[in-house]
């Protein structure tokens, strides 16, 4: 009988998962009755995916494996290996750095031995295949086999090739190589791929995670542990069930995630993720939060966006590099169909060179025009000179008469387009949106006239390319309505998406502007503008990598401008401010950043320095004055946030500073803007040493300033908003201060402001997001002063506000990890009410989110909501234990509560060790150490 094909198993497992669960099986049956081998196949994988989520249901001894470190055998010795620290873990086992000691000689390795727990016979054969399968390798960039044996108690080890390295991602992250050097490190990788599949080895586990980059640059591949050998036709005979959990299904082939025989392309597909994951810094689908179910049909059925599109928003010229052969390699290496993705490793990566030798590649047709294309950028000046001979030779005299006419009738055509658009930029644009902004009322046609003012300026950028003085004019245009759209900097229109399209495009006009010419004063002037612009969108937006790459560029430009023009004010009191919001967003406290606490420390140090000495030379400028107190309330927050005394000094100057300022301008509403911000940076400090009776007493200033400013200009969305926030504080530090009662009026006021801003701009990521932490907040507060109920409600509408965030933004991790705290809070609720089923289904949702979110490891926020997380799941378990009293039930949830908690405190340290815990965490910190161990169980903390 034939064996079925994997798009057979795949129809018919579907249309199971379709009919109720009674049914499924007669239903497969009844389909199948003519071919057994497809109804085992797809009984197989059924039985898989009905199989019960092991999260709070497996014991808690199997969950510490994954998380918590085991202790050392006594001696501390394994074989002739001296064992040093714990360094990873794998599916199966812990990886050791050992040292061998035994007198034969020395050599630092990495010992993997399998886990505690998982020394089943399966798993044992498994592991030592490992060992076997890397016996048959010797490559440059395999980690080599050096030795292997058996513990006194019958666990296998293998002892590799320690790799001194990071992530490869990771190293992308940190050296940012540029798109050649990241192919040749991905060439590279295919050379040890290639050799496994030469040795009849498919890896069958090739991720970023496995792939280790030494400092020199150097790739190593790691962890076999799934691989399987190939008989000589190339196939192998794994079933569906075997290696189902031990595949990561983000890198997996369709073939693979269906549990179908698998081949050399089975590779070729993770590495189309990996290509993929290194060209865009994401990989081809979103499957955070997805079942295995969720994910197969995602890969099944949705073709993955091209990589040019996915970089387009946040980089032009990085889009224009993929567009193309990367485009068409990658997506050919990642085909549904293995019998049309690239034949080996080997023919991929031979494209890959060929795109870099600018020679046509397979992934594309052979046309005669590609060829031709390709031909003439290889030979781009032979190829010019020649055409211009020829077009010379035929044209003569008449063709120079010709473009002589052409050339008067396109200079007139420029004087025209030249005085559209300044005029488009100066009047239509600047004079009256700013006349606009402060009248009742205006936001609507103030809306409408970016509308038409983005029709006008579309139309025009078609004539731009060519001509730098427009291509400004035009950038410059740009800038100022995507200020309007929504820069939350100033009194905006929310609209998010609008704004970042506009800055996008006043970055790629620029870029397109030659070299020679993008020095010009005029043009580096509003180049700092759209890339600073660009960066608070990309701010918002969650992408701070981006974020950090713009505020560079900004910086970068007006330290050009700033050394052009030396007695100039304004443009070092600019480059202060850019380098204070990259400042920021490297490492701020309380709010989303990168964690790099001392390059933050770094510009916003040299921001307050170019402050202090424009005081200097301009005391009595008030601009001054304002922007040096902005960049000390950045600076004194973060240095009171790392423990340093000045910072404190630093907040009072700032408010002084800005106080002074209000008061002899009461109607400069810039200045009580700062003020205002000053205040909310004040405050968190007062919070994060638990004085809150200063914090709240900040609080309620803030809010009158905000009353008094709206008052003064109702229709100004920004100050709504801001009260919004304001007023969120005011409950969020009452329930810190163990008011929680008190605290839910302010969450329930701050809702209606949302709301409001909400339901005039329901199109808003911004508002949206602030609608959803609000009701977070809210349920929070109701859970803490004892109303599980409306804290549930709270929560249940939050999920569903955040869930629509997520469909409106897949790509940005803030919607993930903010809904994992909203299905956290939902288990908290479901404990409290006595439903333990609810609980745990709320948490296991809540996880996966919180976990995905936390591989983005340089951001702090996504960090502090995974440790969050785990320490709720921790407290919903050991109250669920203190219920139930003594007996087993009691002593297996005490167990699980301790290792949640054990989780969390790991997470902390990993932050505390890194100095990017926030203070105000500690507090949360010694709850969990404490819950670790809070029934007598104890359970080592690794991290």
């Amino acid at each position: 009988m034939t064996a079925p094909s994997w798009e057979e198993v795949s129809a018919l497992f579907h249309a199971a998962l379709d009919q109720p669960d009674a049914t499924r099986t007669a239903f497969v049956q009844s389909r199948s009755r003519h071919d057994a081998a497809l109804g085992a196949r797809v009984m197989a994988l059924l039985s898989e995916h009905e199989s019960p989520d092991d999260f709070l249901a497996v014991p808690a001894a199997a969950l510490a494996l994954d998380e918590v470190s085991e202790p050392l055998p006594s001696n501390g010795r394994i074989g002739p290996y001296k064992l040093l620290r714990e360094i990873g873990r794998g599916g199966m086992g812990a990886v050791y750095l050992a040292d061998r000691d035994d007198g034969e000689y020395r050599q630092q390795v990495a010992l993997k031995l399998v886990k505690r727990g998982m020394d089943t016979d399966r798993i044992v054969a498994r592991f030592r295949q490992e060992r076997q399968l890397l016996a048959a390798l010797d490559h440059p960039n395999i980690a080599r086999l050096l030795d292997g044996g058996t513990t006194a108690d019958g666990r296998p080890y293998v002892v590799m090739e320690h790799v001194d390295g990071t992530g490869i991602r990771e190293y992308c992250e940190r050296r940012s190589p540029s798109i050649d050097e990241r192919l040749a490190l991905f060439r590279t990788l295919c050379a040890a791929v290639q050799h496994a599949h030469q040795n009849l080895i498919v890896h069958r586990d090739i991720k970023a995670a496995n792939v280790l980059v030494t400092a020199g640059g150097v790739p190593k591949l790691l962890d076999f542990g799934i691989a399987r050998l190939l008989d000589a036709t190339g196939a192998e005979g794994a079933t569906a069930t075997e290696t189902l959990h031990a595949l990561t299904p983000e890198y997996a082939s369709p073939e693979q995630l269906l549990g179908a025989p698998l081949s050399t392309s089975t590779d070729v597909y993770s590495l189309g993720v990996l290509l993929y994951e290194l060209l865009t810094d994401q990989r081809p689908f979103a499957t955070a939060g997805r079942s295995l179910a969720e994910i197969t049909r995602l890969v099944r059925e949705t073709e993955p966006p091209l990589p040019s599109i996915v970089v387009a928003r946040r980089d032009a010229t990085l889009a224009r590099r993929l567009r193309g052969d990367l485009d068409t390699i990658v997506l050919m290496a990642l085909h549904k169909d293995p019998a049309r993705r690239y034949r080996s490793v080997e023919q991929l990566s031979e494209d890959v060179r060929r795109h870099l030798d600018r020679l046509p590649v397979v992934a594309q047709r052979d046309r005669a025009s590609y060829r031709l294309m390709k031909f003439v950028r290889r030979n781009r000046v032979g190829v010019t000179a020649a055409t211009l001979a020829s077009l010379a030779l035929l044209g003569g005299t008449t063709a120079a008469l010709w473009q002589a006419r052409i050339a008067r009738t396109e200079r007139a055509r420029s004087d025209r387009r030249f005085a559209e658009v300044r005029s488009l930029a100066t009047s239509f644009l600047f004079d009256i949106n700013d006349a606009l902004v402060t009248l009742k009322g205006s936001t609507p046609t103030r809306a409408l006239l970016v509308k038409r003012a983005l029709e006008s300026l579309d139309g025009l950028a078609k004539e731009a390319p060519g001509d730098p003085a427009l291509q400004r004019d035009l950038a410059a245009a740009y800038v100022r309505v995507g200020a309007v759209q929504g820069n939350s900097s100033t009194s905006n229109l929310g609209d998010t998406p609008g704004a970042l399209r506009s800055y996008e495009r006043a970055v790629a006009l620029l870029d397109a502007i030659p070299a020679s010419q993008a020095r010009d004063t005029s043009i580096l002037q509003v180049t700092w503008q759209a890339h600073e612009g660009l960066a608070n969108m990309r701010n918002i937006t969650g992408d701070l990598p981006a974020a950090i790459q713009s505020f560079g560029r900004a910086r970068d430009v007006l330290r050009m401008l700033a050394a052009a023009a030396p007695g100039s004010t304004e443009h070092p009191r600019m480059l202060a401010m850019v380098l204070r919001e990259l400042g920021e967003t490297l490492g701020a406290d309380g709010q989303a950043s990168v964690g790099d606490i001392p390059g933050a420390l770094t510009n916003l140090r040299e921001a307050v320095a170019i402050g202090e000495r424009l005081l200097q030379r301009a005391p009595s400028d008030r601009r001054v004055r304002i922007s040096l107190s902005t960049n000390l309330m950045a600076l004194g927050s973060l240095a009171v946030a790392v423990g340093d005394s000045l910072g404190t000094t630093q907040l009072a100057r700032a408010v002084g500073l800005l106080e002074r300022a209000v008061a002899e301008e009461p109607r400069n509403v810039f200045a009580r803007e700062e003020l205002l911000s000053a205040y909310s940076r004040i405050r968190q400090p007062w919070a994060d040493a638990a004085r809150y009776a200063e914090a709240l007493a900040i609080d309620r200033k803030t809010i009158a300033l905000l009353d008094a400013m709206i008052a003064n200009d109702p229709q100004n969305t920004l100050y709504r908003r801001n009260r919004g926030v304001m007023l969120n504080s005011l409950g969020r530090d009452l329930r810190a201060a163990s008011q929680a009662a008190a605290a839910v009026p302010y969450h329930r006021a701050a809702l209606d402001v949302a709301e409001q801003r909400r339901a005039a701009d329901p199109q808003s990521v911004e508002n949206q997001h602030d609608v959803a932490v609000t009701l977070e907040f809210l349920g929070e507060a109701l859970a803490d002063a004892g109303l599980a109920r409306p804290a549930l409600e709270a929560f249940d509408r939050a999920q569903v506000a955040s869930e629509a965030l997520q469909v409106a933004e897949p790509a940005n991790p803030r919607h993930g990890s903010d809904l994992s705290l909203i299905h956290a809070g939902r288990g908290r609720a479901f404990g409290a009410l006595g439903a333990p089923a609810p609980a745990d289904s709320a948490l296991a949702l809540a996880v996966p989110l919180a976990e995905a979110a936390a591989r983005d490891t340089l951001n702090t926020r996504w960090q502090v909501n995974l440790a969050l997380v785990y320490a709720t799941a921790g407290d919903v378990l050991l109250a669920r234990s203190r219920r139930h009293g003594a007996g087993p039930a009691h002593d297996e949830e005490c167990r699980a509560a301790a290792t949640w908690h054990a989780r969390s405190v790991a997470t902390f340290r990993r932050m505390q060790q890194k100095g990017i815990l926030p203070a105000r965490l500690l507090p949360r910190l010694a709850v969990s150490e404490a819950g670790s161990n809070g029934c007598g169980v104890t359970v080592r903390r690794g991290g």
